[in-house]
């Protein structure tokens, strides 16, 4: 963990060290005071200090070497660094230094205040609340997406005037005060003109530097593997390294939901490519208490329950000795279509391919008229009105709001924040935005990064990774909008992933279980939270809607059973937060109580 204050007008007044607690190093270094504690590493040589959170993937410089090459190249240093960080260095000689953040956010720096004032910063949510002065209020622009729900635009978080640093963002420090920048984002430039094995191999050998990158210097490698495309081409990937590493695969498997469950399918990569496997299943509990920890320990809490499914296996991976944790993350991101290419078809007067691009999304199969329905549904929502720049008119603001959420919501929603140009194609806008700011939006950058550092693990995240991002958005759409979608990438690893993995179209369904989890032995505590007429979230939700919607046990047979499971959570993740607002010690003893249930899995 890393935490700072930065005044140009003199040496700050904050404490970092006591924000971090015992064993805290910190220096003071003129106008920036600085401290690290845990895994959090520092060097020093020069009058330079550089303290890296997180880790230095690829060909960035290590970090013994961050201090040359600052000394050469200042802030033109971070364009070339790659990985998962937070990176702090200060020249006391020149009086300048910067705070720098990976391209994806993937581990996250928080902040406090306005240029030209004192900056507070932190990688850890509680410290950079000891830093301030005082606590910020809840903000009602960032709750209100949060129960709506929406993903988060921007950088914003709970708390008011807390923002992140960013993705691919730094903040410059200087005698004359501190700024924020930009230091990498994806540019359009055009697509490759390349035969179909030739763009196969382009992506497979930027696959394997990606995963060999992550994993450099450990022991020994887990992958969280479900039955899906995403992680195994990983693990395929992994295995197929020379030298070839040392391999784990965990897997959460659903014997009582089949609809989730991919066990045949694990089994068959496994088996395949010689890995040891470790499959778990789950019971629907322990998803509370699981957001609970993340709230003690780091401040935030979760966007859903999927913590719980992962659970096990990471748990598993940290007592086998695992150092790095892989996984397919961002698969959908990065492997997944882009739907705005019907617009751009449309722009081009390709009425005919359009029509064929709408087919491609659609589920199978369906009565003719309601599938005409849907067709020109996202024909409208994928083609015409991107195309043409007219979004749909904001609806009714979700039921469950208050007047002033509703508000809220409605001024800070933007309904297409990467429609910014029209020098770029509508699928490139997209497809970009979802590989840069929409990561840090989506929290997934924070999820991944928590899910192992409570384990001691280091979150690989691969397909997260600058080269492999700016190749996928040089690949022609022709070969993104194939009948089976992640075509190419499917076909990285053809020969070595089983085909009846590889192959597959069936994506597992998780929601049967969440609704369990909702309605069995979790549902009691939270249920508890929001019904209290005390509960501070209803102030954004309205509490005729909570006291008539919270006692409710819906099941499959209820047609809005998969939206109230998601609603539910968040509002109680919300109550959650807001309470550990008013009270730092209220996660800690919720956790002591006896009724909240504990994750059960048993291996098999």
């Amino acid at each position: 963990m890393i935490a700072g204050a930065f005044d140009p007008a003199g040496e700050p007044a904050a404490d970092t060290a006591r924000a971090l607690g015992n064993g805290a190093t910190e220096r003071r270094a003129g106008p920036l005071r600085l401290a690290w504690a845990g895994r959090a590493r520092a060097h020093e040589a020069d009058g330079v200090v550089a303290v890296l959170d997180g880790f230095l993937a690829g060909s960035s410089p290590r970090l013994d070497e961050v201090v040359p090459e600052w000394r050469r190249s200042g802030g033109a240093l971070a364009p070339r660094l790659r990985g998962a960080f937070t990176l702090v260095v200060w020249d006391e000689r020149e009086r300048r230094g910067a705070v720098v953040c990976d391209q994806f956010s993937l581990r996250p720096c928080l902040m406090h205040g306005s240029e030209g004032a004192t900056l507070r910063f932190a990688t850890h949510l509680p410290a950079l609340r000891r830093l301030l002065p005082s606590d910020p209020a809840p903000d009602a622009g960032v709750l209100a997406p949060w129960i709506a729900p929406h993903y988060l635009q921007g950088h914003r978080t709970m708390m008011e005037g807390v923002e992140r640093v960013g993705a691919a963002r730094m903040l410059e420090l200087g005698e004359s005060g501190w700024s924020r920048t930009r230091y990498w984002r994806p540019e359009w430039r055009g697509t490759i003109d390349a035969a179909w094995d030739e763009l196969v191999e382009l992506l497979g050998a930027e696959l394997r530097r990606a995963v060999s990158e992550r994993i450099q210097g450990a022991d020994r490698t887990g992958t969280i593997l479900s039955g899906g495309v995403d992680s195994s081409v990983v693990l395929a990937t992994a295995a197929g390294l020379e030298p070839r590493p040392d391999l784990r695969a965990y897997s959460t498997v659903f014997p009582e939901w089949p609809p989730a469950d991919e066990s045949e399918r694990i089994v068959a990569t496994t088996t395949a490519l010689e890995v040891p496997g470790a499959r778990f299943a789950i019971r629907p509990q322990g998803a509370f208490r699981i957001a609970l920890e993340q709230l003690r320990d780091s401040g935030t809490v979760p966007g859903g329950p999927g913590a719980v499914v992962e659970h096990p296996g990471v748990r598993q991976a940290a007592e086998d000795g695992v150092e790095v944790l892989l996984d397919g993350q961002g698969g959908d991101e990065v492997f997944g279509r882009s739907p705005y290419l019907v617009a751009d078809r449309l722009r081009g007067a390709h009425l005919v391919d359009a029509a064929r691009l709408v087919r491609l999304f659609l589920p199978n199969p369906r009565r003719r008229r309601e599938k005409a329905v849907i067709a020109a549904r996202l024909l409208l929502e994928f083609g015409i009105r991107p195309a043409l720049k007219r979004p749909a008119r904001s609806g009714a603001a979700p039921d469950w709001l208050t007047e002033k959420s509703a508000r809220a919501l409605d001024e800070v929603h933007t309904p297409w924040p990467w429609l910014t140009s029209d020098e770029v194609p509508r699928w490139w806008a997209y497809h970009s935005y979802l590989l840069s700011d929409h990561v840090e939006g989506s929290g997934l950058g924070e999820h991944i990064w928590e899910r192992g550092a409570r384990f001691g693990l280091r979150s690989g995240a691969p397909l997260f990774d600058v080269g492999l991002v700016e190749l996928v958005l040089r690949l022609p759409q022709r070969v993104q909008w194939q009948r089976l979608d992640r075509s190419i990438a499917r076909a990285t690893v053809a020969g070595t992933l089983p085909d009846s993995v590889r192959l597959n179209r069936r994506k597992a369904n998780l929601s049967p279980f969440y609704l369990d989890l909702m309605t069995g032995p979790d549902a009691e505590p939270m249920r508890n939270l929001l019904l209290d007429p005390r509960a501070r979230v209803r102030e954004y939700a309205n509490p005729a809607w909570i006291d008539r919607n919270v006692p409710r046990t819906p099941t499959r047979a209820d047609p809005d059973w998969l939206g109230w499971t998601t609603v539910i959570w968040r509002l109680a993740m919300a109550e959650c937060w807001l309470r550990s607002m008013e009270d730092e010690t209220f996660a800690g003893e919720m956790l002591e109580r006896d009724d909240l249930p504990e994750p059960s899995a048993t291996r098999i």
